[in-house]
């Protein structure tokens, strides 16, 4: 005997467990593959002014994220290193956000939940909009994405215009859908900061070769960054490649660096 039940009753309940653990990593992967419907504050965010989106992650609540992305959102400092190979113009990047002294204490508690939903059963995870405003109202209003055409701004990467910086941000959603949908997004945040620096920093790359071998140049430029007013204008779920795109934009004027020698 084991923990008091005989050894039928043993395997009759591991069994069970067994079920019980294939059928929940059923759900999980069903939310993953059928999301047909998100709430259009979701998809076009910037319809959607003085709102802020949040999302739950390892057990955190949406409302912790989105105390960060509103500062991010509203004014914060980057830093970091851009890593620029002369191999097919490769680039890689490492940044960290810095915000405002005690600037998550001012903003702790304040924000309201007006929507959420839910975007993976097991672990239970899901995505909110918040507004510091209590008079604002938020309706789900369902976008069927099936119904809308691939966006143009998915085949671009980084572009400007009308006076703004716009960039493409794309990660496999394969994994967990919220980590997917932020790593996007950063993605997107990166490829605007990446395409500044090669601009203002002039990051150009030579390579050398010999008769007998070739040689790859890289060059690393440490990053400084002040950002101001940055949004998420959309995004769109690719259900057949399996891929979540983000666009942002920020105003050019709203973009500072010490080597713009643009003052506040």
């Amino acid at each position: 005997m084991m923990g008091g039940c005989t050894p039928a009753h043993f395997t009759l309940e591991m069994k069970m467990k067994n079920i019980l653990i294939i059928l929940l990593l059923l759900i999980k992967s069903v939310g993953l593959v059928s999301q047909e419907y998100y709430p259009r504050w979701f998809i076009y965010p910037s319809e959607y002014p003085n709102t802020v989106i949040g999302f739950s992650y390892m057990g955190l609540p949406a409302s912790d994220d989105a105390e960060q992305m509103y500062w991010i959102y509203k004014e914060c400092i980057v830093k970091g290193k851009l890593l620029r190979y002369s191999d097919y113009d490769e680039k890689v990047s490492d940044y960290y956000y810095y915000f405002p002294y005690d600037s998550l204490e001012i903003i702790k508690g304040k924000l309201i939940l007006k929507d959420q939903f839910i975007t993976c059963i097991v672990p239970q995870d899901y995505i909110a909009i918040f507004s510091l405003d209590s008079l604002v109202e938020i309706e789900a209003d369902p976008v069927n994405i099936s119904s809308i055409k691939t966006p143009d701004w998915t085949q671009n990467i980084f572009w400007e215009s009308g006076g703004y910086y716009y960039a493409t941000g794309y990660y496999d959603a394969a994994l967990n859908i919220n980590d997917a949908w932020k790593t996007a997004e950063e993605h997107a945040y990166f490829e605007i900061m990446n395409a500044v620096a090669i601009k203002i920093y002039s990051v150009q790359i030579f390579s050398s070769s010999n008769q007998q071998d070739d040689y790859e140049s890289a060059i690393a430029v440490e990053l400084t960054f002040k950002l101001k007013h940055l949004e998420v204008v959309e995004r769109w779920p690719d259900k057949n490649n399996n891929m979540f795109y983000v666009l942002a934009r920020i105003k050019t004027d709203n973009v500072y660096s010490p080597m713009l020698n643009k003052s506040q």
